[in-house]
């Protein structure tokens, strides 16, 4: 079973921090860096996926990743699907589906190269 923990963009600071605690029940959430008491709607919560990736980063959701499979590559941000599933997305590009998990040896090419609230920039070219 893997370790639900999350990250959060604060967006008073502008600043990816680590979530310490969530008080669902008072509506307040604990960062990293001595920041206390944020509420639900001052944060953005991404959860970690349980996914390492190649250089053993862990792997959350808003990050951007790249992806090598054949000589192609695949670039996009991470997401939860409403099925509970994270995926890069867009998930197809260059004629391949794309996704996060290990190959069955354990082995991946996915490496973080940011994330959408530091590096918006890396997505540009997927909008169009």
């Amino acid at each position: 079973m893997r370790e639900i923990k999350y990250r959060a963009w604060d967006i008073q600071t502008e600043s990816m921090r680590d979530v310490l605690v969530i008080d669902w029940v008072n509506e307040l959430i604990d960062l990293s860096g001595g920041i206390t008491e944020r509420r639900p709607h001052e944060v953005i919560l991404m959860q970690f996926t349980g996914l390492e990736e190649k250089n053993g980063v862990e792997i959350f959701e808003g990050d951007v990743v790249k992806a090598w499979s054949q000589g192609v590559k695949a670039t996009g941000e991470v997401i939860k699907r409403i099925d509970g599933l994270f995926i890069i997305y867009p998930a197809y590009q260059s004629g391949e589906m794309w996704g996060l998990c290990p190959n069955p040896c354990g082995e991946t090419t996915v490496e973080i190269v940011g994330n959408i609230y530091e590096n918006p920039e890396l997505l540009e070219s997927k909008k169009d």
